[in-house]
């Protein structure tokens, strides 16, 4: 996904008005119960646990994906076929994506199935934001899509690149927890909706899981039988300190919103400690194209009266307004999703296979592996391709020949 902007991305985000009409109804097997929770949540951890109950059914690709991404190209019988339960099951489609579904899309689920479940996994928004930060870096998402690697590591990350990625709509709209709850209690009573916390399940999994299940309907499962966290752990390290102000003045107001939306329309008391309001005022300039301030948590132009209100809570509605092409939340997540998942998105290709090494091409770059260290995802960078290669096991270049040569020259440096 490219950085936010008020431009329109050359995706396909107009045929979600058709979202309806194009997935349909059906009578097969849907799943009894969704997971609703942004990523770096503990998403991977609970689809762990619960596929090893003998009463539920989680996939085994755990991200079916059909509501945000597989709707287009496959029918409901297709989705349906993921959850052959067996009598006596329940089944679940555990999605991160699923939480930035338009209210379109969730008004459809809510017509298929309104008596399903959902299951809200929370974090200190903080925390996973920089998590998230992490994520994007090692998979080349948001601001870091369609670009080779230039660092190995987040920490070598200039400041600049970090601000972008913590206030693209990626980032931003899977933190905003206020709004993916209540576009989904619009559709589904409370009562059919049950929030955790990674902080939970990282001090109590047991009784985390146990509380899950019940929401369920099912058995708890034996306390040796629940795993610890993490189940995904992600690149190590902390903010460095440049960068924990900005953190705390862009999610301390989210962070803030949302325990206020736990205690006044959930009664629950959320387990994080928000940061003093008095976060600061940062300046934007360049980060976002045109001159920005933040504050509290949302943007405005320094030199452009917009009015008392004109505070905007998202880095693409203040832009819209720039450039006078506003938005709408339900596009916006459009937006996100389709460059998510996006067909377009190059996908690595075989360009030749020789003495026992491949030759792949990925975006702008030509890449000369082993094939005995087995697949490897190259979204993960180049420090992960390092030590899943090890020595001399791969080469990388801008052409065929200096992919090539550099492996070579590496098989024969590993040699020596």
């Amino acid at each position: 996904m490219q950085p936010a902007s008020g431009a329109e991305s050359p995706r396909r985000c107009d045929d979600w008005a058709d979202y309806a009409a194009r997935v349909g109804l059906t009578d097969g097997r849907l799943p009894d119960f969704l997971v609703v929770a942004p990523p770096k949540t503990g998403t991977t951890w609970l689809a762990a646990q619960l596929s090893r109950h003998p009463a539920v059914l989680v996939p085994p690709e755990k991200e079916v994906r059909y509501f945000d991404r597989h709707w287009r190209s496959q029918g409901l019988g297709w989705y349906c076929a993921r959850f052959p339960a067996a009598p006596g099951q329940i089944a679940g489609d555990v999605t991160p994506g699923y939480a930035l579904l338009p209210s379109t899309a969730i008004a459809h689920i809510g017509r298929l199935k309104p008596e399903m479940k959902l299951i809200v996994l929370l974090r200190d928004p903080i925390a996973r934001a920089w998590s998230h930060l992490k994520h994007t870096f090692r998979h080349g998402e948001a601001n870091f899509a369609g670009t080779a690697p230039t660092v190995d590591s987040v920490a070598e990350l200039p400041l600049a690149a970090m601000l972008r990625n913590l206030i693209d709509d990626y980032t931003l709209s899977s933190g905003d927890y206020v709004s993916i709850m209540r576009r989904w209690l619009a559709v589904f009573p409370r009562r059919q909706m049950h929030v955790a916390f990674l902080e939970e399940i990282e001090a109590a999994p047991v009784r985390t899981l146990e509380a899950i299940t019940d929401f369920l309907g099912v058995e708890p499962m034996l306390p040796d039988q629940v795993c610890d966290m993490p189940s995904n752990p992600g690149l190590p390290g902390a903010p460095p300190e440049t960068l924990a102000p900005f953190l705390a003045a862009l999610f301390g107001p989210r962070q803030r919103a949302a325990t206020r939306f736990l205690a006044e329309t959930m009664a629950i008391a959320a387990p994080w400690q928000a940061p003093s309001p008095e976060a600061g005022e940062f300046q934007l300039d360049g980060v976002l194209g045109h001159a920005a301030q933040l504050r509290n948590g949302r943007f405005h132009h320094p030199r452009r009266l917009f009015g008392p209100s004109r505070w905007f809570a998202g880095a693409t509605d203040f832009i819209g307004e720039m450039t006078q092409r506003p938005t709408t939340e339900d596009r916006r997540l459009a937006r996100v999703l389709d460059a998510l998942g996006d067909p377009l998105e190059p996908q690595p290709t075989l360009i030749e296979s020789r003495d026992g090494c491949n030759l792949v091409q990925w975006r702008d770059q030509f890449y000369a592996l082993r094939q005995n260290p087995g697949p490897f995802d190259l979204r993960q960078g180049m420090a992960a391709l390092r030590e899943h290669a090890g020595p001399g096991g791969f080469g990388v270049g801008t052409s065929p020949q200096q992919a090539w040569s550099m492996l070579l020259d590496g098989m024969q440096d590993a040699a020596n």
